[in-house]
């Protein structure tokens, strides 16, 4: 990845632990000026600390790393992320500014409480703990290197040496009536037709049976 980043600007958010400093590492020895945002806060969003972001004056030499600068909203809901991307990148398409979301998987400060009382969620969290948070950087600075010039309003996913290019929300069925709709007709008529395409509500792990490769 060495010269990926030469001569761009980098802000990382939430770079003082994590996915965040992985990234922010991988982006600076890429080449990039990397700005460290991260408020140093507890995961409940308490208390404010400078040490996170200024810890990182030692990395590299390469870096130009600059401390600690605003907020990272680490809770905003994920799919209001997605969609937010997705409207930048067509909105801002006319000024050649790009927009993708990363969805990564790693054992890191934010999965730790994830619980393990019984079998299964011990199962679950020893396959997520082999998942180390620098097995993101790479998708992190491509993104942003001049080789995605074409990529933009994609979401992708990086699970250990896995990546994935998650699909966007399209109509999967559809129904017309001449008469217009009652709720009492959507109840009768449309609701049977619908349901056998219903989303199912699947977690991550449902969908990830397989162990990390």
């Amino acid at each position: 990845m060495a010269g990926m980043l030469d001569g761009k600007v980098a802000a990382v958010t939430g770079a003082g632990g994590g996915i965040g400093r992985e990234i922010a590492i991988a982006m600076a020895r890429a080449g990039a000026k990397v700005i460290i945002n991260d408020i140093g806060a507890s995961l409940a969003g308490e208390g404010r600390s400078a040490s996170p972001a200024g810890a990182y004056v030692h990395i590299t030499s390469t870096s130009g790393l600059i401390g600690n600068m605003g907020q990272a909203n680490y809770a905003s809901a994920k799919l209001g992320i997605t969609a937010l991307s997705k409207a930048i990148a067509i909105d801002m398409k006319r000024f050649n500014v790009r927009s993708n979301c990363l969805s990564p998987w790693a054992w890191s400060r934010m999965t730790q409480s994830i619980p393990a009382r019984t079998d299964e969620e011990r199962a679950r969290v020893a396959k997520i703990q082999q998942m180390t948070p620098d097995k993101n950087a790479p998708m992190a600075v491509f993104l942003a290197s001049d080789a995605a010039r074409d990529v933009t309003g994609q979401v992708f996913g990086t699970r250990m040496h896995e990546i994935y290019l998650f699909s966007s929300p399209r109509p999967v069925r559809s129904l017309h009536s001449a008469t217009g709709w009652t709720p009492e007709a959507i109840a009768e008529l449309a609701l049977p037709a619908l349901k056998p395409s219903f989303m199912p509500l699947d977690r991550s792990g449902d969908l990830f049976s397989w162990d990390p490769l």
